[in-house]
């Protein structure tokens, strides 16, 4: 396997394993969810985590993108993304998501996790069936 593929498999397998467990338990995951999101350095840990990952995957890319190094570059911005408003504005943060997390009932938490749970199985497949 390729760089891109191994980077691809080890997102994928971050996205589902982060995800699927709010598939089959929606009310814990919430509270992991809540748990982290309380400690400050626990999200700005998450948001280097996010940075460094979208580093990694930028300089692997080539001057030729090919349709999965194209959504590995989409998973890399949104991981920029993600992280800088983390690491930057940690409490902002916090408060959005729990304020997103508070509305969402338990069957939405199941099928937006679930949909987390399908991109991740969708990633690992494509960095599986790359030639």
């Amino acid at each position: 396997m390729t760089s891109m593929q191994w980077i691809g498999l080890v997102v994928g397998l971050l996205v589902l394993l982060s995800r699927l467990p709010g598939v089959f338990w929606p009310g814990p995951w919430v509270g992991g969810v809540r748990s982290l999101l309380a400690r400050p350095a626990a999200v700005r840990t998450l948001g280097v985590v996010l940075l460094v990952l979208a580093g990694v995957v930028f300089v692997l890319l080539t001057s030729t993108l090919t349709f999965f190094q194209t959504v590995m570059l989409v998973v890399a911005v949104a991981c920029v993304g993600g992280g800088i408003v983390t690491l930057l504005f940690p409490e902002p943060y916090r408060t959005f998501s729990e304020s997103v997390l508070a509305a969402m009932p338990l069957p939405v938490v199941r099928v937006a996790t679930g949909l987390g749970s399908a991109l991740g199985l969708w990633i690992i497949y494509l960095s599986l069936t790359l030639d």
